[in-house]
């Protein structure tokens, strides 16, 4: 297990990337490379399963961490894998990754020195960038050469920022706009300065060399945000409501945004443009997605929830809008989109499937969890397992299960003990009914199956049919 250790923003997972797609990386890992992006709250289950199919399992029902992981080992036992934990917060969250067999590779990226420790992990501290290689990327992001004074401009502006590639890469997006070098600059100081003099009593003695790149990230990123048209600043506000790490869609977007995907594929390229998100991976049909790195997230975050009147001189007016009621109003806009406020009837848009119990939850809707796994389909199948399953997402079907077990549990007292039992009753019955589903369909009904669309492909390769939750209610 190797570790790449650095402060947030340094580039961490940008040098994970670029080993990934190293030829000599991916000849010697022949039988191909795994990724899987924690963060703060990730979903260990589903990445794990997420993991399982791509080397080609589509049978198998994770239904637990620990089964998943060994079911993995099996899988791995006998290939040469890099596996890619990317941004770990958690050692048990890591370790869960740490799958391999002696001829596989554990790459983690994690912010946390500790992690890395406990990892018993080889560790790699990624240091920042040197001038010449910030003027380089600089450069890059321009599309054009850095000469003469200009040229000096630029360094002075880098060494400001810390060398961090995200600071210099929101630079690169203000100057294509017309900001000048100088002009961004004294900004940036300004903005320091202001930053400074409200963190703490002592910020004038902050010295360290950490706290100063934070600092002057927060300062550009500050600045980016405040040269937007207020609408568009709004529209970014609002990503904050989204979990961290999640790939954003223009359907997605459209959604959040109340606008057709068109105009929402226009503002999520502004954003981009502004330096304001990151690349995602593209869906299977080429469409564009992009990612919020998590300190822009938490800007995000903080201003959608922040006083429309802000106490300090220079803050961004807020949005003023409790976390839990964002929730409430992101999924009253899903709801719109439902057939008979069902929810399992949602239009696919690659986001709301795999994070509707999630949004509920943060809502405050538990009770709407519970209605949600208990949803019939117009065939009479659980609603959710039949949208799901035909999404090929049945580990994110056993985490939304499990999560309401939990959730059910959390709401125990004397008073509904009989109601809360009879969920989990219901919950153990689904998960058993996974685990004893047999997958013997025969080959000539499989491939009729898929040639007459009644199956996708992926479904095909689940080797299963729909299975008959209706019943199974205590």
């Amino acid at each position: 297990m190797t570790a790449i250790h650095g402060l947030g923003s340094v580039g961490k997972s940008t040098l994970a990337a670029a080993l990934a797609h190293d030829k000599d990386v991916q000849n010697y890992f022949c039988d191909g490379i795994l990724w899987a992006t924690l963060g703060q709250e990730p979903n260990v289950l589903s990445l794990l399963g997420g993991w399982v199919q791509a080397l080609g399992d589509y049978n198998f029902k994770p239904t637990s961490v620990e089964a998943t992981t060994n079911h993995l080992r099996t899988l791995l036992y006998d290939k040469a894998v890099l596996l890619v934990v990317d941004d770990a917060w958690d050692t048990k969250d890591a370790q869960a990754f740490n799958v391999g067999s002696a001829r596989c590779q554990v790459l983690v990226t994690t912010r946390e020195g500790a992690i890395a420790d406990a990892l018993a992990a080889s560790t790699y501290s990624l240091d920042i960038m040197t001038a010449a290689q910030a003027l380089e990327l600089l450069t890059k992001k321009l599309g054009r050469e850095i000469t003469g004074i200009e040229r000096q401009s630029a360094e002075n502006l880098a060494k400001s920022v810390g060398y961090l590639p995200l600071a210099l890469e929101l630079a690169a997006a203000e100057v294509a706009n017309g900001t000048t070098w100088n002009e961004l600059l004294s900004d940036i100081q300004e903005e320091v300065a202001r930053l400074k003099s409200f963190d703490r009593p002592e910020a004038e003695e902050i010295t360290d060399e950490a706290s100063l790149k934070r600092l002057s990230l927060t300062a550009s990123l500050n600045l980016s945000v405040k040269r937007m048209p207020q609408e568009k600043q709004h529209q970014f506000f609002w990503l904050g409501v989204i979990p961290e790490d999640v790939n954003i869609t223009k359907m997605m977007a459209a959604s959040l945004w109340e606008m057709d995907e068109r105009d929402a594929a226009k503002i999520l390229q502004y954003l981009r443009n502004k330096a304001l998100l990151l690349p995602g991976l593209p869906l299977a049909n080429g469409t564009p997605t992009y990612r919020l790195h998590d300190l822009f997230h938490d800007l995000a975050r903080n201003l959608l929830t922040a006083s429309t009147t802000p106490k300090r001189q220079g803050d961004l007016p807020g949005l003023g809008i409790a976390l839990a009621d964002a929730h409430v109003t992101l999924l009253e806009k899903y709801r719109q989109k439902t057939q008979n406020n069902l929810w399992h009837t949602l239009p696919d848009d690659n986001y709301i499937h795999q994070h509707l119990v999630w949004h509920l939850e943060k809502a405050g809707k538990i009770d709407e969890i519970h209605q949600l796994l208990l949803e019939e389909s117009t065939t009479g199948n659980n609603g959710w397992y039949e949208a799901r399953e035909k999404l090929v997402q049945t580990a994110g079907y056993i985490t939304d299960i499990s999560r309401a077990w939990e959730l059910a549990e959390a709401k125990w007292t004397e008073s509904n003990l009989s109601q809360v039992v009879s969920l989990q009753c219901r919950y153990a019955l689904i998960i058993s009914s996974l685990n004893s589903l047999a997958a013997n369909v025969p080959i000539e009904l499989l491939v009729a199956l898929v040639q007459k669309n009644v199956w996708t492909p992926e479904q095909g390769r689940e080797q299963r049919d729909f299975v008959r939750f209706g019943n199974l209610v205590i």
